[in-house]
């Protein structure tokens, strides 16, 4: 549980880092990376800017691996959701009282 929890944290930390950092990228550069680089459709870019999830399998080197990128838009200020990982690093090492 705290394992999977860290994980979750790490996770959520790298993504609030590459938003913070990747923040100057144009909406069409960011457009193209995805097109070229991820494969995503025009169509699939468009249901990120509307708000939905958006999931892709990756071709992988070998058959044993499996790769999916996700996306998905986070109406916020980064900062906003830089405060989540102290949040749940938090509730995690707090004694839990609902039993």
């Amino acid at each position: 549980m705290k394992h999977t929890l860290m994980r979750a944290v790490a996770i959520v930390v790298l993504i609030a880092g590459f938003s913070i950092f990747g923040g100057s990228q144009s909406g069409l550069d960011l457009d193209a990376f995805l097109s070229k680089n991820i494969g995503i459709s025009k169509d699939q870019i468009a249901a990120v800017r509307n708000g939905e999830p958006v999931a892709l399998n990756l071709k992988s080197r070998i058959p044993n691996e499996i790769f999916v990128f996700g996306a998905i838009y986070v109406n916020a200020d980064p900062g906003k959701y830089l405060v989540l990982p102290t949040t749940l690093t938090a509730s995690a090492n707090s004694p839990d009282t609902s039993r």
